[in-house]
């Protein structure tokens, strides 16, 4: 439903309205400039707050569980992420 709802949306800026109203995302996303946000730096965002949740996970568990982990995040950077992390434009993810 929620995924529905979103796909509806024909805009970014409609796109970070409904993440910054229904997400655990509003905090990060809610000072940004609706009517000048760029898909990119929208995704920036989201991906430094899931960045920020994995290190803060990272320090509580287990060696082994690190290893699982790190080896399910790096593949997730590699599938969703990769193509931002070589855009140039994207300068401030700190990776």
């Amino acid at each position: 439903e929620d995924y529905e709802e979103m796909l509806a949306k024909k805009t970014v800026p409609e796109i970070c309205d409904y993440l910054v109203r229904n997400t655990r995302y509003s905090d990060k996303l809610k000072d940004l400039a609706r009517e000048d946000i760029h898909r990119r730096r929208m995704e920036e965002m989201i991906w430094q707050e899931q960045f920020s949740d994995y290190m803060s996970l990272y320090q509580f568990i287990s060696s082994e569980q690190r290893a699982l982990l790190k080896h399910l995040f790096l593949n997730l950077l590699q599938i969703i992420h990769f193509p931002i992390l070589l855009d140039p434009s994207v300068s401030s993810l700190g990776l």
